[in-house]
């Protein structure tokens, strides 16, 4: 579809800028924001304006991440600024066109800011890739310049939810002024600034708790996972193993702080204590030894001299573990329900079997 001089629209790729030897394409026609822009240059937008607002077409278009709203900023600055859309633009259009971009970013928006309060986790990797941004290390990814930066676990996550937290919100602030193409231009301008520095990433405290929580809960989800080919581990065997590589990723930050001068990251330092500390307090038997502490007395992996006597003492509780076997010890060392109450990876027969005929001959 030709617009004008120089101006062509696919509606399957974009809007395209036609000279003697090249096509360009200004904007994709991904979102509504392109589509709005052709209209215009129909000259039809005005008059079709409050329908198109009544209507809210742009509601059948999915929103399925959360940087939606950043792409078709970018759009709206690309086509606002191009010399070609400007001089084919008819006038009285600008106005519609404005007033309905600033309706469906808000709307985008809207959709953007309930996927992350449904699941914060979306932001627990790298996100937001702003276009034209590149790697300082000459690396593929741009937050590989981040590998640089000793930290882990919980503190880096919450340092990559932060970077997307702070472009959406100067996304988000965007569509409070009254000048949209001036303000869209600084918007994008800070968004991809926020790379230029680490200080640049806002940290805010108000999302502490929340942040928190979702990530207890994610990270237990992941080590879960990890470790499923493991039947013999319970849920503070899983804990056990989040706190301590939680706390050896605390303590390589906490080591480095003065040495990288990493002074502006020091409230992720004392989330992630906050966080192990949390920790304990929920899982009471997982302890900074490494090793979790006994929840009912069981006998340490082992000692099977205590695990003699610790049957002994369930059986006079009436638990008796080796008559639910038919008494037999080979078939209780090899239950893995068993193996799970007692924490134990592996129970040797033979040893379990003289530690048994040692208590008896003691008696």
């Amino acid at each position: 579809m030709e617009l004008g001089e120089n101006l062509d629209f696919d509606s399957t790729r974009g809007l395209y800028f036609v000279s003697d030897t090249h096509k360009t394409c200004i904007a994709s026609a991904d979102g509504f924001v392109t589509p709005l822009f052709v209209i215009a240059l129909q000259g039809k937008l005005s008059e079709l304006s409050e329908q198109i607002m009544h209507t809210k077409e742009w509601q059948r278009i999915p929103v399925n991440t959360t940087f939606v709203s950043y792409v078709q900023l970018c759009h709206y600055v690309a086509l606002s600024e191009h010399e070609a859309v400007n001089k084919a633009m008819p006038e009285g259009q600008r106005e519609a066109l404005d007033k309905l971009t600033r309706a469906y970013l808000n709307w985008v928006i809207e959709c953007e800011d309930k996927i992350v309060a449904e699941k914060p986790s979306v932001w627990f990797e790298p996100a937001f890739y702003p276009a034209g941004v590149s790697d300082p290390t000459g690396g593929d990814d741009l937050y590989n310049q981040y590998d640089a930066i000793p930290f882990g676990g919980f503190a880096r996550t919450a340092f990559y939810f932060f970077i997307s937290n702070t472009a959406k919100d100067t996304i988000r602030a965007t569509l409070h002024s009254d000048d949209l193409l001036s303000s869209a231009k600084t918007a994008i301008a800070k968004c991809k600034n926020i790379f230029a520095d680490k200080d640049n990433v806002i940290l805010n405290p108000g999302m502490f708790r929340r942040l928190l929580e979702t990530y207890l809960d994610w990270r237990y989800r992941q080590t879960e996972t990890a470790l499923a080919h493991d039947v013999t581990l319970v849920d503070d065997d899983l804990w056990q193993h989040i706190f301590d590589e939680e706390s050896r990723a605390y303590k390589s930050f906490d080591d480095n702080m003065d040495r990288c001068r990493l002074y502006g990251l020091r409230p992720l330092l004392t989330l992630q204590s906050d966080f192990l500390k949390r920790m304990q307090k929920d899982h009471p038997f997982i302890t900074s030894t490494g090793k979790r502490i006994n929840p009912n007395n069981l006998p340490a992996e082992g000692d099977y001299k205590a695990l003699a006597l610790w049957l002994e003492s369930e059986k006079k509780n009436g638990n008796d573990y080796l008559a639910n076997v038919g008494g037999k010890v080979t078939k209780l060392c090899e239950d893995i329900h068993f193996k799970r109450k007692i924490a134990w990876k592996y129970i040797e027969a033979d040893s379990l079997r003289h530690a048994i005929r040692a208590l008896k001959g003691s008696k």
